[in-house]
């Protein structure tokens, strides 16, 4: 039997594991652990006969069971292989892994590929279609298969309130006074004096839609935590009206 006190990483996943499988009590955070709390959950480990019969009953099926085996079945079953393959190269009848992204035309594509597509970009030499290539169909990122998270989120109204003015702070001081310095030098490095030009009218507006996406962030963590405070361990929500925070809660669950 097991008692668990995560504060960091994975100690979550299995902390909610361990209570799942019912071997062992509910976990605790360890900046919320206290004298009862601990002492509660000492005396559910010893005095509990279904939590040792459960674990005894769970030890008995790890010695039986092929782990290595189990844990490569598992790692294939959630893997995202489809995900994973560069769109242009498999219409040619190759594989090639995916590293870059191309969000105008949603096509995720190989290291060969995205050098062509920069070998395009530069056929382009009035300044204005360079520009143009910057924000439209030649945008380019880095290609990231799957996001997991299996730790944090907002559980209550203090929570929500700390990171919405973290974040908000975090945002409106640093993150949004930046964009007048990236933007002109991003849109400078590839398109000379007329992607200066262009990235300082740019710049003011980029910095405008951080400070209200930090307000946007302040006020759903603070509905998150409202929300989240009155619902059980089970009916937790990731966002409520923010839709960056909805494109990043693909979460890895149990």
């Amino acid at each position: 039997p097991t008692f668990i006190c995560p504060f960091f990483g994975d100690q979550y996943l299995w902390a909610e594991s361990v209570h799942r499988a019912s071997v062992g009590p509910r976990f605790c955070p360890i900046k919320d652990l206290n004298e009862d709390i601990l002492t509660k959950a000492l005396n559910e480990l010893t005095n509990s006969s279904e939590i040792r019969r459960n674990a005894e009953n769970m030890g008995a099926a790890m010695e039986k069971e092929n782990g290595i085996q189990g844990i490569m079945d598992h790692f294939m079953d959630f893997l995202p292989v489809d995900n994973m393959f560069c769109d242009v190269s498999m219409l040619m009848g190759e594989v090639r892994r995916a590293r870059y992204f191309l969000p105008g035309s949603n096509l995720k594509v190989s290291v060969e590929v995205a050098a062509l597509v920069e070998m395009a970009k530069d056929r382009f030499t009035f300044p204005m279609l360079q520009w143009l290539t910057e924000i439209g169909a030649f945008q380019m990122r880095r290609y990231a298969v799957t996001k997991y998270r299996i730790s944090g989120g907002i559980h209550n109204v203090w929570e929500g309130l700390y990171y919405g003015f973290v974040g908000l702070c975090f945002q409106i001081g640093i993150q949004a006074p930046y964009k007048l310095y990236h933007i002109p030098d991003k849109y400078a490095y590839r398109c000379g004096a007329f992607g200066f030009c262009i990235g300082c009218l740019m710049g003011p507006l980029s910095m405008i839609l951080k400070i209200l996406y930090a307000i946007l962030y302040f006020v759903d963590c603070i509905s998150l935590g409202i929300v989240n405070g009155f619902s059980s361990p089970e009916n937790q929500r990731e966002y409520i009206c923010n839709r960056f925070r909805r494109d990043n809660s693909n979460v890895y669950r149990l």
